[in-house]
């Protein structure tokens, strides 16, 4: 079945309204599975007029169990026309007060019957619980809410991605309502009326401090809480609250007769015993996807299937890995408030001047710029993606990197810089390299290579990848970079001693497999993605390509992040990396203070280039020879910086 599952759809559409989540319900505060989540008609599967159902509790949970079973059968095949009928004809069973067990067990009986000629053509499979199991077959939760995000710790977080969206003086009410609407503290038949007219719901765990262990191995499901074991199959597919009265709590967002479903996967014990666990129903989300779990667990399948009645009305548990790191907590942080929390404003995207502390200040614990006066600065091919604002070439400095944003429309005239546009003036850049001259001019947004912090250009659509910016009482922040990352399957380097008066040394050049010669490698240099600039030349202009690589992340085995730069730390014209030289004794050398990568095992590097973002985690150091990589040995094939002095 297809999964498709995004947190709650229930937004603050007046913002500070205290009937926080009411406006525009999409189940609960918990739970919105986007494509999943359908308004339908029905009527609730309780007894009108609060009467006690006539019907067994036998005949309900086979007449619960039977629709589960066929609903996953009738979403494998739509052309089960008289099956889907028979489920309709045993929810209206339901919520009559005239049903009888008679009644109950002939539509059974009809359903199973239809359900064996089904079985024949139809095959239904679901994965769930492998899912949420993780490809270690195993894996333990803890609750996501109280026991993790909303502890005080992450409370700056949290202001992080809500303040953006609603402006600095509404973040904190904001994110006090948001926290509120998925820690009521009752559920079941304890919610009081106040609870649901507001549409809050309790996502704990039960106890608060349970941790429920999935386990998924060749077929066989079970689930741990620690003290005893249950082993699962798969039963079928819940319409979780098709039948409540939506109309009845929510009239301004429902019309009568129209409810709301959302579909999870069932999986029922085998054991006896099971109580409270039961059945398990499971939320199409997991910490791959959506960084959490979501998901209800009882005995009553009756209650289960029901959303706003019964013992467990109001109640859907989140979870969240036990081992979850700190970038997980951050992101199901930021999920939860974009799904939740509708922007206040507009925004835009636009190419930014950012300054480099600024830029790596969410990328690398640290990171190392040329900031002395050099011609190679003003070169497009060497530096382009950085930016300075000296016109003669000797004495440019780089000062940051260019990079798209999104940022509030209302931000921009916020920002410090220029306004770019396509109108500016042209300028032309004349440098001198191994006694030639060169002349390129820079037009539009290349502008923005010879301006200064915060200067911008708006651009007409989204860009792939970007950072979120705020600009807000003369403070800039800049977010990670948002995007998914292309993988470099296999990165080659070499490694030698650098030229003595080059500022980095040793000497490494990257090599990719040749996608054209089977066997050969070639330089990594990213020129699909390179910008083009004017060379004017006696007889006219020509295309200069320009440097395509802004920055480099280099991720060491300990997990550190370093952020380098062009003229610093590598020369793309060449695909060289390099660092600068440890201090030497020599006089006649270039003295720099040793980079603290030096030593280290190098485990990832991310580039970070004109439109993309590419990480290499194979890397392997060796020769090459007539574009042919042979690998070192052992050890020395491993990525480590040598101490090595330039030549």
């Amino acid at each position: 079945m297809k999964k498709t599952s995004r947190f709650a759809a229930s937004v603050l559409k007046a913002v500070f309204a205290p009937l926080l989540l009411a406006a525009a319900l999409g189940f609960s505060s918990c739970s919105d599975d986007g494509n999943d989540g359908k308004d339908t008609q029905g009527q609730s599967s309780y007894p009108e007029d609060g009467k006690t159902s006539p019907l067994s509790n036998a005949s309900i949970t086979e007449l619960n169990e039977a629709i589960i079973i066929a609903n996953a059968y009738v979403a494998q095949d739509s052309t089960l026309a008289s099956l889907k009928s028979d489920v309709e004809e045993a929810e209206k069973l339901l919520s009559s007060s005239l049903a009888k067990d008679s009644d109950a067990e002939a539509l059974v009986a009809e359903i199973k019957k239809k359900l064996d000629d089904a079985k024949s053509s139809v095959t239904v499979t679901d994965t769930s619980f492998e899912s949420i199991a993780g490809s270690s077959q195993s894996r333990a939760y803890k609750g996501l809410f109280e026991p993790t995000i909303l502890k005080t710790e992450y409370d700056g977080i949290w202001l992080k991605y809500i303040t953006p969206l609603v402006g600095t003086e509404n973040a904190a009410q904001t994110a006090t309502m948001l926290k509120s609407s998925i820690s009521a503290p009752s559920y079941g038949k304890n919610v009081s009326e106040e609870q649901k007219k507001q549409g809050l719901f309790n996502c704990e765990f039960h106890p608060l401090d349970t941790v429920l262990t999935f386990s998924s191995k060749d077929g066989a499901y079970a689930l741990s809480d620690g003290t005893k074991t249950y082993t699962y199959e798969y039963l079928g597919l819940s319409h979780m609250g098709k039948n409540d009265n939506w109309h009845a709590l929510f009239p301004e967002r429902f019309k009568e007769g129209e409810s709301r479903a959302f579909d999870c996967s069932v999986y029922k014990a085998k054991e006896s015993d099971a109580g409270e666990y039961k059945y398990v129903l499971l939320c199409p989300d997991t910490p791959e996807e959506t960084y959490h779990i979501e998901f209800r667990y009882g005995a009553n399948i009756n209650d289960l299937q029901s959303a706003l009645d019964g013992e467990y009305a109001f109640w859907l548990a989140a979870g969240i890995p036990s081992d979850a790191d700190e970038e997980m907590i951050e992101n199901v942080i930021k999920l939860f408030v974009e799904e939740n929390v509708p922007p206040a404003t507009e925004y835009a995207y636009a190419l930014v001047n950012i300054p480099f502390e600024e830029f790596f200040k969410e990328e690398a614990q640290e990171f190392d710029a040329y900031t002395n006066p050099t011609t190679k600065a003003a070169a497009g091919n060497m530096s382009y993606g950085t930016y300075h604002t000296q016109e003669t070439p000797s004495e440019a400095t780089t000062r940051g990197i260019t990079y798209p944003v999104k940022i509030a429309k209302a931000s921009l005239s916020a920002l410090t810089g220029k306004k770019i546009t396509d109108d500016s003036p042209s300028f032309e850049v004349t440098t001198t390299a191994r006694g030639k001259s060169s002349t390129i001019r820079y037009s539009g947004k290349q502008n923005l290579f010879q301006s200064g912090d915060y200067s911008y250009y708006v651009l007409d659509d989204a860009p792939a990848f970007y950072k979120e910016l705020s600009a807000e009482g003369g403070s800039v922040s800049a977010g990670k970079i948002v995007g998914n990352a292309t993988k470099i399957e296999r990165l080659y380097v070499t490694i030698t001693n650098g030229e003595a008066h080059h500022d980095f040394s040793p000497q490494i050049t990257m090599y990719i497999d040749d996608p054209t010669n089977a066997g050969k490698v070639t330089k990594l240099t990213f020129s699909d993605e390179a910008e083009k600039a004017a060379k004017v030349t006696e007889g006219g202009t020509e295309e200069q390509p320009l440097s395509a690589l802004k920055a480099i992340i280099a991720t060491d085995t300990d997990g550190k992040k370093y952020g380098l730069t062009t003229l610093s730390n590598f020369f793309w014209a060449k695909s060289q990396m390099g660092f600068k030289a440890p201090k030497s004794e020599d006089e006649t050398k270039n003295n720099y203070p040793q980079h603290p990568l030096v030593g280290k095992q190098i485990a990832k590097l991310s580039f970070i280039t004109q439109n993309g973002l590419h990480e290499a985690e194979n890397i392997t150091v060796g020769t090459v020879a007539e574009n042919v990589f042979t690998a070192h040995d052992g050890d020395e094939a491993k990525f480590i910086i040598p101490n090595l002095q330039g030549k």
